[in-house]
């Protein structure tokens, strides 16, 4: 074997010898633990921290450690760093406001156990993310080995809103309050909220979504007006914002004073009794305002009564504080009547409904209805020539004859009525009225539908002058019927009334009379018997011939 052979040899067993030292050398174990837990412990922004760094180095026989270096990134500093158990091991001063720290031993061993303590700034750059920390040990042989142990960072205030709440939420100060306070933090999580009501604070955590709920807000004894409402917030890392520091201001509005309602009833002393009076309910409310919603009594049209009738209305507000208010209107006349002249006994109206048009225009069919259920009307349709004001129609209802109408109806009557217009004058072009009888009555009267009738009083002549009655249709209870009118007096529904022809009683003369003129009648009738006869003589004689 020459010599190149014998050196090559010996360099590639020097070769194999130095691997498997080097392989033998690097099988150590590095253990690293902190306070951190490698990025799941969080810390707060902007804060002075001290993490604590467990190293725990075992290397083979052959291998010593010496030297540690640890960098922070960017965003942190350190400014102190101390070994605690380990006096062989120090770690240089000149680390204050450094980005990183070395520490060394003054005896390599193979074995190091040492905690080192370094007090860091996490700057405000060190936001919600997790940090890097590089730590470099160096040994004796194979230089460095490399290892990372995360530091998470939490440096931004969470935010508030209260997504459900209506602002200036009106509240008695005997009430609670409802907040639903939401709370956005995108890093170590809503920890507390603290509310603060016109000065009365009080505390409440967070559930597991990051919500303040409480339905206890104390408004205890506060004054009328806005309270405001300031809420903090804290995060697991005690980040903390402040509801002033958000786009709306919260406030609670108190009211603790009853609304002032006012009704009212137009006229106010009605004339007519059935005359139509309109009652409404109006108010104020310094603070929270009237809620319409719950006002017990709005616009109401009312058919006065005779006497003393009351109308009362409540009003509610936003806070909850109702009041009410009663007023009252009084009847102090009768119904008008048309005059008549004279005429024997009669009744006195028994019902009496008025109603009042504003405003009647010949392009419209003004209606009247809402009778009284015993009044036979239904409604009157009214149509006018021209345009006129304040029409008032009053509808009588007469359980007799009228004392005013001199003459009975004929027949069956169903009901009289007054029908009486005010401020229409010369201007009604025509009326249609529909009336009502209750099948009850027709049955009991034994007649048909089709037998009833609309009859109007003369009083120029004191006669009843039927008019033109159509059946119209039928409920469970009435038919009705339709009837035009082109002006107003008194009224009966009654059974049509049947004019049979009476023969008339003749005189004795007349009876002679009549006979004789039978007996004229005849004359030609008996000279053409005569004729007969004497032609049927004739033939007999002539034939014995």
């Amino acid at each position: 074997m020459d010599n190149k052979k014998i050196l090559l040899l010996m360099f590639f067993g020097i070769f194999l010898i130095s691997l498997m030292y080097s392989v033998s050398a690097q099988a150590s174990t590095i253990t690293i633990t902190s306070n951190a837990s490698n990025g799941t412990t969080w810390f707060k922004g902007g804060s002075n921290q001290s993490i604590n760094f467990s190293i725990v180095a075992e290397l083979n026989s052959s291998v010593n450690l010496s030297f540690i270096n640890i960098s922070v990134p960017a965003g942190m500093t350190i400014w102190n760093a101390n070994i605690t158990n380990n006096t062989n091991w120090t770690c240089d001063g000149g680390v204050i406001n450094g980005t990183y720290a070395n520490c060394s031993s003054g005896v390599s061993d193979t074995y190091v156990a040492i905690n080192i303590s370094l007090n860091i700034t996490l700057n405000s750059s060190a936001y919600e993310q997790n940090h890097s920390v590089v730590i470099l040990l160096t040994d004796n042989f194979t230089g460095t080995n490399e290892t990372l142990e995360n530091i998470l960072v939490d440096g931004i205030q969470p935010t508030i809103s209260m997504p459900a709440y209506t602002n200036a939420t009106a509240k008695k100060n005997t009430a609670n309050l409802t907040l639903n306070i939401s709370i956005v933090d995108a890093g170590s999580g809503a920890s507390q909220c603290w509310v603060s009501i016109n000065g009365t604070n009080q505390t409440f955590d967070a559930d597991g979504d990051n919500w303040c709920n409480t339905t206890l807000g104390n408004l205890t004894n506060m004054g009328d007006g806005n309270a405001t409402i300031i809420i903090w917030v804290n995060d697991s890392v005690n980040n903390m914002n402040v509801s002033h520091n958000t786009s709306v201001a919260y406030v609670v509005q108190i009211d603790t004073t009853n609304p002032l309602p006012t009704a009212t009833c137009t006229p106010t002393n009605p004339t007519d009794n059935g005359e139509i009076v309109t009652c409404s309910c109006s108010g104020t409310d310094a603070t929270a305002g009237i809620n319409s919603s719950f006002t017990s009594a709005g616009t109401s049209t009312v058919t006065s009564t005779a006497g003393i009738t009351s109308y009362t209305c409540s009003l509610t507000d936003y806070a909850g504080n109702t009041a009410s208010s009663t007023t009252t209107f009084t009847v102090t006349g009768g119904s008008s009547s048309l005059s008549s002249g004279g005429g024997g006994g009669g009744s006195t109206a028994s019902s009496v409904k008025s109603n009042l048009f504003t405003t009647l225009t010949p392009e419209k069919v003004s209606i009247m209805k809402n009778f009284a259920e015993e009044t036979g009307v239904k409604e009157i349709k009214i149509e006018v020539n021209n345009e006129v004001k304040n029409v008032k129609v009053t509808v009588s209802k007469y359980d007799e004859k009228p004392a005013e109408v001199s003459v009975e109806k004929t027949g069956k009557v169903y009901q009289y009525m007054q029908i009486n217009t005010e401020n229409l004058v010369d201007n009604l072009k025509k009326a249609i009225i529909t009336i009502k009888v209750e099948k009850t009555w027709l049955s009991d009267s034994g007649l048909e539908k089709e037998n009833i009738i609309l009859s109007k009083f003369d009083e120029s002549s004191s006669a009843w002058n039927e008019l033109a009655t159509t059946y119209k249709e039928e409920d469970d209870t009435y038919y009705y019927y339709d009837a035009e009118l082109t002006s107003f007096s008194y009224f009966a529904i009654s059974e049509k009334v049947v004019v049979e022809e009476v023969e008339e009683e003749k005189s004795i003369g007349t009876i002679l009379g009549d006979i004789g003129e039978e007996a004229k009648s005849l004359t030609w009738l008996w000279i053409v018997i005569v004729l007969l006869v004497v032609l049927a003589v004739y033939v007999i004689f002539s034939r014995k011939k």
